[in-house]
């Protein structure tokens, strides 16, 4: 109290021009940063619901390929790449039970075991119990994910 009264103000009361200056650009600063950070943060989930959004499709494009290239009865080679697409998407969705029924139809008519058994049959070549192979790893592909 008594330095107050003197005429001196005390050290901690004092800003000069520098520290005025300094404290305006950080303000500044802040204005600035703080609507760029929140533009920054909603383009990051713009871009992650297009993703999530363009997943679904791919899978179906991917499903529609696969079955094309089951119903290619001429290309041991196509056949065989189509169960292993649906083996790829059967580990990429989260639906697989679709793939699954497909894959069981497909044994089922081309080893001339179920209701709708085809009048031709596969080469001898061809095992067919390959198309097996993918749903017999679902269980190791679960336990891996988890």
């Amino acid at each position: 109290m008594a330095s107050s009264r003197s005429g001196v103000t005390p050290p901690w009361r004092r800003f000069d021009l520098t520290q005025i200056l300094t404290l305006g650009a950080v303000l500044i600063s802040l204005a600035f940063a703080i609507p760029q950070t929140i533009t920054a943060q909603a383009a990051q989930q713009a871009t992650r619901d297009q993703g999530d959004n363009l997943r679904p499709q791919q899978i179906t494009d991917r499903f529609s390929m696969a079955i094309k290239q089951l119903g290619n009865h001429d290309n041991l080679v196509l056949r065989l790449g189509g169960i292993y697409s649906l083996k790829r998407i059967i580990q990429d969705s989260r639906e697989c039970q679709p793939m699954v029924n497909l894959l069981t139809t497909f044994v089922r008519e081309a080893t001339g075991r179920g209701p709708a058994a085809p009048t031709s049959r596969l080469p001898s070549t061809c095992r067919p119990r390959s198309p097996w192979l993918p749903i017999g790893n679902r269980s190791a592909m679960i336990r891996r994910s988890t």
